[in-house]
C-alpha cells in the first residue's frame, strides 16, 4: 500500500472512530438523563396528586410529575419550558472543562486574573492539616505563625492552630469542600467569647469537638469570610445572600450574555445558608434594570411540591418584590466581562455576593439549574437561550 493510501485509510479509521465515540457519548447522555429523571420522579412524584395518565403525558414530553406542582404545562406551551430531560442533557455543555469548574480550588485559581472579585484563599485543609502554597502567597497578607521556617517552606500546619491564628485577625473563616453543591458541608467558623470555644454555623463547639471535625474533613479550602452589603443584611442577616447569574455564549455575536439572574435570600429554615434546596427564597431579577420581580420559596426537591409567594421576607419583614439590586449595572457588566474572558466556559452559574465595596464571586457552577427560573417566565421564549441549547443538542 502506498504512503498516500495508508494516509487515506488512517484518516478514514479516525473519522470512523470519532463517529462511534460521538454516538456512544450521545447515547450515554440520553441514558443518564433518563435515569436522572427516574430518580427525581421516585423522590418527588408522591408530592404531586395527579392521575397516572397525566404523569405519563408529562414523562413522554421530558417532564417529571413535579412540574405539575410548579408550572402550568399544557399541550400548547410545553415546548417553551426547559424540561427535566433537557436540563439533565445540559450538564455536559461545559465538557471538557466541567471538572475544572466544579472543583472550587481549580476554579479559584483560574479566576485569579479577577482577584479583586475573589475572597482570599488561605490554604487547603485535609485530615487535620492545612497546607499553604506559593500560588496563594501573593493574594493577600495572611497572619504569620510562630514557626517562621515552616512558613518559609510552606510546610503543613496543624489545622486548628492555623485557624486560630487567622481568627486573631479575621471575624470568621470559611471551610468549604472542593467538590459539592447546594452549600452542603460548608462551615463558617468564629470564636465564641462566651464559651471560649468556637461558633460553627451558629452551634457551639469545644476545642476537642472542633479538632474532631477538622480531622474528618478531606479536600477543603480555607477562605476569607466575605461580609455582605448592608442591603443584603437588611433582607436577612443570618445568611450570605447571593445572586445566581447565568451566562451563556451567543455564537452568532461571538460574545456572552446574561440569560437569567435571581437573588437567593436565606430564611430561618435555611440559615446560615441561602440555598433554595435548604428553604431559601428566590427573587427573580430583571436583567435590564436589576428590579426584583417576585419572591418565592420553591419546593421542588422533596415533598411537598409547590410554590409559596412572598412580598416581604417572612422573618425580617423586609420588602423583596419591587426593590432594585444596588449597582446592578456594574455587577452585570462585571460578570459579562468575566464570562467573555473564559469562552471555554459557555454556560456558567456565577454565585455573586454583593459587598459594600462592590461584589465577589464565591463559586462557579457548570450546571447552573434553570428549572426554578421558569416559575414566572419560560426560558425557551428567549431566542438567544433557545439557540444556545439547540447549538449544544439539548433541545
Amino acid at each position: 500500500m502506498s504512503p498516500e493510501s495508508t494516509s487515506l485509510a488512517t484518516r478514514a479509521i479516525k473519522r470512523s472512530f470519532h463517529g462511534v465515540k460521538s454516538t456512544y457519548q450521545s447515547l450515554s447522555t440520553r441514558i443518564n438523563a433518563t435515569l436522572a429523571m427516574a430518580k427525581i420522579e421516585l423522590k418527588t412524584g408522591r408530592g404531586v396528586s395527579i392521575p397516572m395518565s397525566r404523569r405519563l403525558w408529562l414523562w413522554r414530553r421530558g417532564f417529571t410529575s413535579r412540574f405539575d406542582g410548579l408550572f402550568d404545562v399544557t399541550e400548547g406551551n410545553y415546548d417553551q419550558y426547559l424540561s427535566d430531560y433537557q436540563e439533565f442533557r445540559s450538564y455536559d455543555i461545559n465538557e471538557p472543562w466541567k471538572d475544572e469548574m466544579d472543583n472550587k480550588l481549580t476554579a479559584h485559581l483560574l479566576m485569579l486574573p479577577f482577584e479583586e472579585h475573589l475572597p482570599t484563599l488561605f490554604g487547603v485543609l485535609e485530615a487535620g492539616e492545612v497546607r499553604r502554597h506559593p500560588a496563594y502567597e501573593g493574594q493577600s497578607e495572611t497572619p504569620a505563625l510562630d514557626d517562621a521556617a515552616a512558613i518559609e517552606h510552606f510546610e503543613r500546619y496543624d489545622a486548628r492552630t492555623y485557624v486560630d491564628t487567622l481568627l486573631e485577625e479575621e471575624d470568621a473563616v470559611v471551610l468549604k469542600p472542593l467538590l459539592g453543591s447546594g452549600g452542603l458541608g460548608v462551615y463558617v467558623v468564629r470564636t465564641d467569647d462566651t464559651s471560649g470555644g468556637y461558633l460553627i454555623n451558629g452551634s457551639t463547639y469545644t476545642e476537642e469537638r472542633f479538632d474532631e471535625l477538622l480531622d474528618e474533613l478531606e479536600m477543603y479550602m480555607v477562605t476569607e469570610f466575605s461580609e455582605q452589603s448592608a442591603f443584603l443584611d437588611e433582607l436577612f442577616p443570618d445568611s450570605a445572600n447571593t445572586i445566581r447569574v447565568v451566562t451563556m455564549w451567543d455564537y452568532e455575536a461571538d460574545e456572552p450574555f446574561i440569560a437569567w439572574a435571581h437573588l437567593r435570600v436565606g430564611t430561618e429554615e435555611s440559615a446560615p445558608l441561602d440555598n433554595l434546596s435548604q428553604g431559601g427564597i428566590q427573587a427573580g431579577i430583571d436583567i435590564d434594570t436589576g428590579e426584583m420581580l417576585y419572591a418565592a420559596k420553591i419546593g421542588d426537591k422533596s415533598p411537598p411540591i409547590g410554590v409559596d409567594w412572598y412580598d416581604e421576607h417572612p422573618t425580617t419583614g423586609a420588602r423583596l418584590a419591587g426593590r432594585t439590586i444596588p449597582h446592578w449595572e456594574a455587577v452585570a457588566d462585571g460578570i459579562t466581562e468575566m464570562a467573555e474572558a473564559y469562552p471555554q466556559f459557555p454556560y456558567v452559574g456565577w454565585d455573586v455576593l454583593l459587598t459594600d465595596d462592590g461584589f465577589e464571586i464565591l463559586e462557579l457552577n457548570s450546571s447552573p439549574g434553570m428549572i426554578n427560573t421558569q416559575i414566572e417566565s419560560k426560558v425557551l421564549d428567549e431566542p438567544r437561550v433557545r439557540r444556545f441549547y439547540e447549538r449544544h443538542d439539548v433541545l
